[in-house]
């Protein structure tokens, strides 16, 4: 018995996709990523600023550019595929 649970830990793996995928797949997992994503980058963003608006804008408006430079090549990269 307990060479089983040296083996397994205790945890059965049921299938070989990451929870990260399996939420993504529902609808409403990618809403609450998106979601969960923008929070967390918005927060770096104000500690990176030390509070200024200023400098908080520009970051913030530097990611915008970058996220749709990237997803223009995405769409052009799979839309030769």
């Amino acid at each position: 018995m307990a060479k089983d649970r040296q083996e397994y830990n205790g945890f059965v793996s049921y299938s070989e996709e990451s929870l990260l995928r399996k939420i993504w797949s529902v609808g409403i997992g990618r809403f609450f990523l998106l979601v969960l994503a923008s929070i967390i980058i918005t927060l770096i963003n104000v500690m990176i600023s030390w509070n200024d608006a200023r400098t908080f804008l520009i970051i913030l408006g530097i990611e915008i550019l970058i996220t749709f430079v990237a997803g223009w090549v995405y769409f052009f990269f799979k839309l030769n595929n």
